[in-house]
Protein backbone atom coordinates (compact mmCIF):
# COMPACT_ATOMS: atom_id res chain seq x y z
CA UNK A 1 0.00 0.00 0.00
CA UNK A 2 1.20 3.48 -0.82
CA UNK A 3 1.75 5.79 2.15
CA UNK A 4 0.92 8.98 0.26
CA UNK A 5 -1.03 9.81 -2.85
CA UNK A 6 -0.37 12.96 -4.84
CA UNK A 7 -3.51 14.66 -6.09
CA UNK A 8 -4.52 17.33 -8.54
CA UNK A 9 -8.01 18.84 -8.44
CA UNK A 10 -9.08 20.63 -11.61
CA UNK A 11 -12.15 22.46 -12.87
CA UNK A 12 -13.54 20.74 -15.94
CA UNK A 13 -15.53 23.76 -17.14
CA UNK A 14 -12.43 25.89 -17.84
CA UNK A 15 -11.14 25.71 -21.45
CA UNK A 16 -7.75 27.29 -20.60
CA UNK A 17 -5.44 24.54 -19.24
CA UNK A 18 -3.41 27.12 -17.29
CA UNK A 19 -6.49 28.07 -15.25
CA UNK A 20 -7.91 24.60 -14.53
CA UNK A 21 -5.94 23.61 -11.42
CA UNK A 22 -7.69 24.39 -8.14
CA UNK A 23 -5.54 22.47 -5.71
CA UNK A 24 -2.76 19.95 -5.51
CA UNK A 25 -0.95 18.20 -2.72
CA UNK A 26 -0.68 14.94 -0.90
CA UNK A 27 -3.18 12.85 0.99
CA UNK A 28 -2.23 9.93 3.24
CA UNK A 29 -3.64 6.54 2.39
CA UNK A 30 -5.99 4.90 4.87
CA UNK A 31 -6.00 1.12 5.38
CA UNK A 32 -9.74 0.63 4.87
CA UNK A 33 -10.27 3.37 2.27
CA UNK A 34 -10.28 2.95 -1.49
CA UNK A 35 -8.60 5.44 -3.80
CA UNK A 36 -12.06 6.68 -4.77
CA UNK A 37 -12.84 7.41 -1.10
CA UNK A 38 -9.68 9.52 -0.95
CA UNK A 39 -10.79 11.33 -4.12
CA UNK A 40 -14.16 12.12 -2.53
CA UNK A 41 -12.37 13.57 0.52
CA UNK A 42 -10.22 15.74 -1.76
CA UNK A 43 -13.25 16.89 -3.78
CA UNK A 44 -15.20 17.87 -0.65
CA UNK A 45 -12.23 19.74 0.83
CA UNK A 46 -11.52 21.60 -2.42
CA UNK A 47 -15.16 22.58 -2.83
CA UNK A 48 -15.31 24.02 0.67
CA UNK A 49 -11.90 25.73 0.77
CA UNK A 50 -12.14 27.18 -2.75
CA UNK A 51 -15.89 27.87 -2.61
CA UNK A 52 -16.14 26.15 -5.99
CA UNK A 53 -19.16 23.99 -6.72
CA UNK A 54 -18.81 23.46 -10.47
CA UNK A 55 -17.68 20.29 -12.27
CA UNK A 56 -14.47 18.85 -10.87
CA UNK A 57 -11.86 16.20 -11.72
CA UNK A 58 -9.69 14.72 -8.98
CA UNK A 59 -6.64 12.73 -10.09
CA UNK A 60 -4.63 10.64 -7.62
CA UNK A 61 -1.43 8.67 -8.07
CA UNK A 62 1.14 7.07 -5.76
CA UNK A 63 3.65 9.67 -4.58
CA UNK A 64 7.19 9.25 -5.92
CA UNK A 65 10.16 10.41 -3.83
CA UNK A 66 11.58 12.68 -6.53
CA UNK A 67 8.29 14.15 -7.72
CA UNK A 68 7.66 17.91 -7.39
CA UNK A 69 4.56 19.30 -5.69
CA UNK A 70 1.55 18.32 -7.87
CA UNK A 71 0.24 21.83 -8.48
CA UNK A 72 3.72 23.12 -9.41
CA UNK A 73 3.86 20.69 -12.31
CA UNK A 74 1.82 22.95 -14.63
CA UNK A 75 0.90 19.89 -16.62
CA UNK A 76 -1.87 17.31 -16.49
CA UNK A 77 -1.80 14.45 -14.03
CA UNK A 78 0.39 11.55 -15.16
CA UNK A 79 -1.10 8.81 -17.33
CA UNK A 80 -1.07 6.29 -14.48
CA UNK A 81 -3.22 8.54 -12.25
CA UNK A 82 -6.70 7.41 -11.27
CA UNK A 83 -9.15 10.18 -12.21
CA UNK A 84 -12.63 10.73 -10.83
CA UNK A 85 -15.11 13.22 -12.27
CA UNK A 86 -17.73 14.95 -10.15
CA UNK A 87 -20.59 17.02 -11.50
CA UNK A 88 -21.57 20.47 -10.32
CA UNK A 89 -23.20 20.71 -6.92
CA UNK A 90 -26.44 22.70 -6.77
CA UNK A 91 -25.69 25.71 -4.62
CA UNK A 92 -29.11 27.30 -4.40
CA UNK A 93 -31.57 26.98 -1.59
CA UNK A 94 -35.04 25.66 -2.27
CA UNK A 95 -37.83 28.20 -1.96
CA UNK A 96 -39.17 28.62 1.57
Amino acid sequence: MTDLYAYLAERTDEPDPDRRALSGGWIPSRPAASVEALAIDVAQTVRLTRNYFGPLRVSLWPQQDDEPHPISRFEPAPAHAEAYEYGAVPNHRPPA
